[in-house]
């Protein structure tokens, strides 16, 4: 008999399916996303129990989402296919707290992401190994562990940071995320010297629909130790056990100096392809879309050009994390960029004042 499907209870943060012809052994696997063909976006299968009602809890209010599922047996082959994709609409919960701050726009960061030269995983999945998080491409390390709290190590050349962000996540809402900082990793947990405060995990609360869910830690300070640990609690996501899903992850020193000038630009930058036939019928090929951010910093003093923008010539075509507006909130979230830098114009615009422009292609 082959496996059913059907929706029989929505909230803000879960919904409840029902399966029929269940086998006798093995588990349910089930792919949410906000795409009905789960391409192009997170859509991790999760591992379930064998119902009949299975809720799959975490996830995002005011989204339209789908699911479709299959039955994996205990020898670990998959009978039958997947079922019909499923629709549905999370409810509205907490509202987005969006009243005009009194500050609207503080210093662009600009962060040059340190090399990350060894992790310690814990409950990887099977391809998809932790080193993804050091490469700037869409792929993931994903980590099932039991009672939804994730952490692991990563070592650097111990140069100094005061930025740790965790990129395109499926991390709920209710997480919070927490750094350690030390010489060795034995002292990551048996006496670090730099702990911060456990903090929420997003960078924006009560966000609706988005690809992903990002985190941002400011250290306060800079801290220089080549070991680090991140520890993510109460990441209760769907499936049994709760698994991890994140693409990028950031660890270096803010330049913070400057608000960017009055004419930042944004714009699209999708991969796909869409022609038409002489019929006018569409040949579209799907690609992820990106997002392409021209912004200045104008009016730098020499030093704060030398110290902090001089040397970012070398990283052309290279990876950064940037925020054009720091400022906390809402948006901070949909403000996000990380990837190539390009351009990188600067001119005296009068002497010995510099301005520095700014070409992102973001990934996120």
């Amino acid at each position: 008999m082959a496996l059913g499907m059907t929706l029989s209870a929505v909230t803000a943060t879960s919904a409840t399916f029902a399966f029929t012809g269940v086998a006798a052994d093995g588990t349910i696997e089930v792919q949410i996303g906000p795409r009905p063909d789960f391409e192009l976006s997170i859509a991790p299968i999760y591992k379930t129990g064998l119902g009949p009602n299975i809720t799959m809890s975490g996830l995002n209010q005011r989204s339209t989402l789908f699911a479709r599922a299959r039955m994996r047996r205990a020898s670990q082959a998959i009978e039958g296919g997947w079922t019909d994709v499923i629709g549905l609409r999370t409810l509205d919960d907490t509202a987005q707290i969006i009243t005009p701050a009194s500050v609207m726009i503080e210093p662009a960061m600009l962060i040059v992401p340190e090399r990350l030269l060894g992790f310690t995983p814990s409950g990887a999945v099977a391809g998809f190994p932790i080193e993804n998080l050091g490469r700037d491409s869409p792929v993931a390390y994903r980590s099932a562990v039991a009672g939804g709290t994730f952490s692991f190590n990563v070592r650097t050349a111990g140069a100094p940071i005061d930025t740790v962000a965790l990129l395109n996540t499926n991390i709920p809402e209710a997480a919070t995320i927490l750094v350690r900082g030390a010489n060795t990793e034995a002292a990551l947990t048996s006496g670090p010297q730099f702990t911060t405060v456990a903090a929420p995990f997003r960078a924006s609360l009560n966000l609706p629909q988005r690809n992903g869910y990002h985190s941002l830690v400011r250290l306060g300070s800079l801290q220089a130790y080549p070991w680090w640990r991140i520890i993510i609690a109460n990441a209760l996501t769907p499936g049994s056990p709760p698994m991890m899903h994140a693409e990028h992850l950031i660890l270096g020193r803010n330049r913070m100096s400057k608000n960017h000038s009055l004419d930042k630009k944004e714009t699209p930058a999708p991969l796909g392809t869409l022609e038409r036939r002489r019929s006018g019928a569409p040949d579209r090929i799907e690609g992820l879309v990106m997002r392409k951010v021209d912004f200045d910093l104008s009016n730098l003093t020499e030093a704060q050009y030398e110290t902090a923008y001089a040397d970012l010539i070398y990283r052309e075509s290279l990876p950064v994390f940037c925020i054009p507006n720091s400022k906390g909130g809402a948006f901070l979230h949909d403000r996000m960029l990380y990837g190539d830098l390009s351009g990188g114009g600067v001119t005296n615009p009068y002497s010995p004042r510099y301005t520095r422009s700014f070409s992102i292609s973001s990934l996120i």
